[in-house]
């Protein structure tokens, strides 16, 4: 009879935290949509003014709406498969931390998280602060704080919902620990 074997049980379990998390940042997103348009033009603005004339920034900026309104549209949707992918990584990550390194569930999960949070959070903040030193500093003057929270929160929201799969309750663990059908 086939068992579910136990990376595969964690991965699995990343992949619903993952899916949760991509549906939440969905909504998120939803709500978010036009403060971050209005930053993405505003960044493409600046970015533009220090090598073009203003005449060429406006006719630049009329090309390229259509696209990043496109964009805008798809991100949310986008948001679901791209946690779906890291919760499948960081779920594997989880596995290897409790059957390899015998932390508990509990350790593990948030073991899992924290890497998530410094890889996907943390390490690419502090890139973009040491090689776009002017963005950050123009972004941190409007008190465009969204850059700095969003990815942060992403990396709490998915450590929270892999912490939750990590508790035995039952309807997580009917997905996670279901075997399949005798024929």
């Amino acid at each position: 009879m086939f068992m579910i074997g136990d990376y595969s049980k964690y991965a699995l379990r990343g992949v619903i935290a993952g899916i949760m998390t991509g549906i939440s940042l969905c909504f998120i997103l939803m709500l978010t949509l036009p403060a971050v348009g209005d930053l993405v033009n505003y960044l493409l603005k600046y970015q533009l003014s220090k090598q073009l004339p203003p005449d060429k920034i406006e006719e630049i900026l009329k090309t390229v709406k259509p696209t990043i309104d496109t964009v805008l549209m798809i991100a949310p949707i986008a948001q679901i498969f791209e946690y779906l992918v890291f919760g499948s990584i960081f779920g594997i990550l989880q596995g290897f931390y409790r059957l390899r390194l015998k932390l508990g569930e509990l350790g593990s999960a948030l073991a899992s998280g924290i890497t998530f949070m410094l890889t996907l959070g943390v390490l690419p903040l502090i890139t973009m602060v040491l090689v776009f030193q002017d963005v950050f500093d123009m972004l941190a003057a409007r008190s465009e704080y969204l850059l700095i929270i969003l990815p942060l929160g992403q990396g709490i929201m998915f450590t929270a919902f892999l912490v939750l799969m990590s508790f035995n309750i039952k309807v997580f663990n009917r997905f996670v620990d279901a075997k399949p059908k005798e024929t």
